[in-house]
């Protein structure tokens, strides 16, 4: 029997078992295939089938404004980066790649501010594009968070951006609104004055809501976990209560890597049964370590590069898990590759 023949329903089943980072080149082979992979029942399938696999989960690499993937083995001192990076494409020209300032990453979806200051959400498993019109402008300054909550009729997932328009002002005047797939359009939803976000403190997404180690804006300045509910759209402060902190390993700062290297938007990947951290800082050097000794240093990139300051907006080095998946952001696709106008 020719696959042209294949019922419907076992060609999906044959297709949720493959990896999606392999999925995307199968968009071409037949408009079948294609209305299938684009389809949000499927992807719910493969998702609920990819939670079983281990080969999904990778690791991507923001470097240079490039995002690539990564192999790492946290149980060795092994690092690989990918030869070909993930290229964000620019609707607007058919040769032009895009540089990516920073990134956030939900549910196999990337929020990326670009160096040309746009905003887009990007899955670079099936190269997917949406890209968001500003309000009014985006700043090089802005915080940015991409969340969900569920419909309740559909038990289907709702994608958000939080946008939060970082002041210098002291206090702190932090404009908050939210980007909505549904209706495509920004909400402006208070300003915080309380509390600010250091440039290099990085937002993580956990079942859809975001968390930060943010800071008071009163003396003595604590540090504190806030979050943000996507679903009551405010802030929280994760009290004590809540959960437990559990110590992983301790290390000693050698001269290669000191505690300087903290303040500058280092990032970590980190793996609990083998007590082995990997960290990426901004000029570009993974580090691993494990059981309070230094195992490796891997130089990246271009090298060495300027600090990041609350002044400078150089493009970020990011290290992160990350999960392919075919997600959507329910938008229609007809509006998917239209670029704002800055």
């Amino acid at each position: 029997m020719e696959w042209r023949n294949l019922p419907t329903d076992l060609v999906e089943d044959i297709l949720s078992r493959i990896p999606a980072i392999t999925l995307a080149r199968f968009r071409s082979t037949s408009k079948q295939w294609s209305a299938i992979l684009k389809s949000t029942s499927f992807a719910k399938m493969h998702t609920a089938k990819a939670q079983k696999r281990e080969d999904e989960s990778l690791n991507i690499m923001l470097i240079d404004s490039n995002v690539f993937q990564v192999r790492i083995s946290l149980g060795a001192p092994y690092v690989k980066v990918a030869d070909n990076p993930f290229y964000l494409k620019d609707p607007l020209s058919n040769s032009s790649r895009v540089g990516v300032l920073n990134l956030f990453h939900c549910d196999g979806l990337l929020l990326c501010t670009t160096k040309d200051k746009r905003l887009v959400v990007w899955n670079p498993c099936s190269g997917e594009t949406t890209w968001i019109k500003p309000r009014d402008i985006y700043r090089e300054s802005d915080y940015y968070a991409l969340g969900y909550t569920y419909d309740s009729k559909s038990s289907s997932k709702q994608y958000k951006i939080l946008r939060v328009d970082r002041h210098k002002d002291v206090p702190p005047n932090n404009e908050y609104e939210i980007y909505d797939f549904t209706s495509n359009t920004w909400r402006i939803l208070g300003v915080a004055t309380d509390w600010f976000l250091a440039l290099y403190r990085r937002g993580i997404s956990v079942k859809g809501n975001t968390f930060w180690i943010a800071t008071q804006a009163w003396s003595p300045h604590n540090n504190f976990l806030l979050s943000f509910d996507f679903s009551a759209e405010i802030y929280k402060c994760v009290t004590t209560s809540t959960g437990s902190w559990s110590q992983l390993l301790d290390v000693t700062f050698e001269y290669e890597i000191s505690s300087s290297q903290f303040s500058k938007g280092m990032s970590f990947l980190a793996d609990k049964q083998s007590k082995v951290v990997r960290c990426l800082n901004s000029d570009n050097v993974v580090y691993t370590v494990q059981e309070n000794k230094h195992i490796q240093v891997n130089r990246l990139g271009k090298g060495k590069r300027e600090s990041i300051t609350h002044d400078n907006f150089e493009s970020s080095s990011v290290l992160l898990n990350y999960a392919p998946s075919l997600t959507q952001t329910q938008q229609d696709y007809t509006c998917k590759r239209k670029s704002p106008s800055t």
